[in-house]
């Protein structure tokens, strides 16, 4: 099956939603085949969000990624990205509260 990576973020892990999100994503029959709390560096933000590069956002999701640990996941399914897309919902939290009710993105 192919494997896809998530992150929970610094504010999720702060707030305490990681056991949360985990729990959401094992639920959504996804397989968490490896987990590592690591910092990102910012030249790893920067590789991470390479197609936001040039826009407006880019400073500030890069800001937010390194301000403390995430929680990377590699998460196993059939389709994982696909799958792992629709799960999450939008990347805003506030449309994501209104069109997904159980996205992690909403927590």
């Amino acid at each position: 099956m192919p494997v896809t990576l998530a992150l929970i973020k610094p504010e999720a892990l702060k707030n305490g939603y990681a056991p949360a999100i985990e729990a959401t994503i094992e639920a959504q029959k996804f397989s968490i085949v490896a987990r590592a709390q690591v910092t990102l560096t910012p030249p790893q933000a920067a590789e991470l969000y390479e197609e936001f590069a040039g826009t407006a956002l880019f400073a500030a999701m890069c800001a937010a990624v390194t301000s403390g640990p995430i929680v990377a996941l590699a998460i196993d399914k059939a389709d994982a990205q696909a799958a792992w897309s629709e799960l999450i919902g939008p990347a805003d939290p506030a449309v994501a509260r209104e069109e997904v009710r159980s996205s992690p993105a909403q927590l």
